[in-house]
Parts: C-alpha cells; structure tokens; sequence
C-alpha cells in the first residue's frame, strides 16, 4: 500500500510508516469506547451484585449460579483477531457480534429498534423533484417517478428496496452502520479504469464487514471465508481474494483485464451514525443504555434461576464446636466462604 495517498490518514512518508507502525502494535483498535460499555460487552454483560453487601476488606459479596473459577472458552471470540494484529483490518470501537446479541436477548430493546426502523423506511418511499424543481407539476406527475421506482426495485433481487432500506436503518440503529453490496456488470465492452454500470444491490451483514488500512478496502469474514470489497466509487480494482489492489493505470489495467471477471472486487456502500471516536464506523445512538439492558438480563436471569432452584439457596454450612478455640477458627473459615 503506498503512503502517499493516504496522506490524510498518516501525514508524510516517514511520520506515515511510524503511525502505520502503531496501528499494527496496538491491534488494530484505534479508539475504544467507553471502558463501562466496554466492559459489559466484552467481559461479562451481566450484573452479578445483588445485596451490595460488603466486608471489612470493601470486597463486594457476589451472588451467582455459576462455578467461581470456570474453565476459559476455547472458542474464537472474533473471527477477525488475527487480521487485527496483522494490520489487515481495523477494530471497531465495540464488538459488533455482541451489539448484535443484545437486539435478540432484549424485548424491549428489540421493539424500539423496530419502532425506528419502521417510522424512518417501513411507510413506503418515492422520488421526489429536487429543490429547485418542486414547483413542476409536469414532472411529478410524469411517468419518471414510476420508471425510476421499477429501475430500483429492478436492481435489488432478494429483496425489495423498501425493504432494503429497512435494513439499512435498523442496522445501523442496531449496531452504528450497514452495508449495502454494489455488484456492476462487467460486460465484454468493460474496459479496466471505467465504471461498469450497476446490475445488482444487496445487503451485507455489518458485524461480518471490516475496515482496512487502505479507505477503499473493507473485508468480511464468514463461515471461514475471506471476501474483499472496495469502497463504492474508488478509482481502482481489487482481487476479491487476494485484496490486491490495481490502480486505474494502463499497467494494472493489463493485469485486471487477465484475471477472472469473478474475481473483481464487488463494491460497498456504508450508512453509518456519526462518533468522533472513529472515521471508519458507527456507534449506535442507545449506546448509554448498555449498562441497563445489561442490568434487565441480570434481572432475567437471577430470577430464573430463582424459581429454576425452588427459592432453595446454592449451599448451606452448619457449624457445631466443642470449645472456644475450634468456634474461633470456625468463624475464620465462615470468612473465607463469605469471601
């Protein structure tokens, strides 16, 4: 990848390799959120102290169904970990899997993400004249309107595009962005460094995307697969494989006109809710309401187990000394349980 054109992104040449340096060394993740919100989607999103009893040492007393020390997951927590370290992909701020299981864990939570998505896209849509022609009735009342509404729904073969744009604003309510795939046909009268025209619009699961260290590059990673994109409207093609880059020069041009048509990057185009926190992704607006819907699933569960249990509590220690001293050192022991 060259420096140059990503001056904006890591200044000049020599102050650029040591930004992409640092980068590389801190795993990819540019700006985390919140530590709070953080942690109550990467560590654990349940709460766990109930009586907020403590002892003399200021150490909270937990009360949980689970074993005190469980074995760790082998499980691969994010399957873009390693691109991470490598520097192939950029961390968002938040796990976007984890936002994503809140949307399925949470009635609530679920029913106002509806909510929105329906009152933004699920009334219907239609073009409209611009500003400086809304006055042409002879233009609203033509069949352009009609035509435009068929090209769109034309290009848009699983779903509708009402239903596209459904997605669209529940995703990037969901999660703080969606994706949306821009497949061109790449007739035999395509030549390298032209756009094609676009044949095909479809959704693309945004906790499956990436973005890299090149702005016209995004990656996803499903069922072990690797799949690149580049961004909608970059001057350049890219091996959807390999994520090899070919500038819209005479040379790469020869190159690109070689390889498998299947091979040419399709392209994407991202919605996503502004955060100061990254130039790549979104945050969700509700994002200060982790730590309830966290608090609401503790609730949840404590409950279940609750009535799982019978009201029985998880153990019960009965104490029977024959003199002070092993009294005094059962009441060491008592402590230690408490603990």
């Amino acid at each position: 990848m060259s420096l140059d054109r990503d001056a904006w992104l890591y200044g000049n040449r020599k102050s650029g390799r040591r930004a992409q340096a640092e980068i590389r060394k801190s795993a990819g993740r540019l700006d985390p959120a919140s530590d709070a919100t953080h942690g109550f989607l990467i560590q654990d999103s349940r709460i766990t102290n109930w009586g907020g009893l403590t002892d003399p040492s200021g150490r909270v007393v937990v009360i949980s169904k689970a074993a005190p020390d469980p074995p760790a997951s082998r499980q691969l927590r994010d399957p873009f970990t390693t691109f991470y370290v490598q520097g192939i992909a950029l961390e968002p701020p938040l796990p976007p899997d984890r936002l994503l299981n809140l949307t399925e864990e949470n009635a609530l939570h679920a029913s106002c993400l509806k909510a929105k998505a329906d009152d933004s896209c699920g009334r219907g849509w239609s073009f409209e004249p611009m500003d400086g022609k809304k006055g042409d009735k002879s233009l609203a009342e033509s069949e352009i309107p009609e035509r435009l509404r068929q090209q769109m729904e034309d290009l848009t073969p699983d779903l509708t595009f009402g239903e596209l744009l459904w997605q669209a604003a529940w995703e990037m309510d969901a999660i703080g962005w969606s994706v949306w795939e821009v497949v061109r046909t790449l007739g035999r009268g395509w030549t390298p460094g032209t756009p094609a025209p676009i044949g095909a619009l479809y959704p693309i699961p945004a906790h499956t995307v990436r973005a890299s260290l090149d702005p016209r590059k995004w990656v996803q990673i499903r069922a072990g697969r690797v799949r690149f994109f580049k961004k909608f409207g970059a001057k350049c093609e890219i091996d959807n494989e390999t994520g090899a880059v070919y500038e819209w020069t005479k040379k790469d041009a020869e190159r690109v006109g070689d390889m498998d048509r299947d091979r040419i990057a399709s392209e994407v185009i991202l919605f996503k809710s502004y955060t100061p926190r990254s130039l790549w992704y979104g945050l969700p607006r509700w994002i200060s309401a982790v730590p309830t819907i966290a608090e609401m699933g503790a609730i949840r569960e404590f409950n279940v187990s609750w009535f799982g249990s019978g009201g029985q509590t998880d153990y019960h220690m009965h104490f029977k000394a024959n003199d002070i001293g092993v009294a005094k050192d059962m009441v060491e022991v008592r402590q230690q349980v408490r603990e």
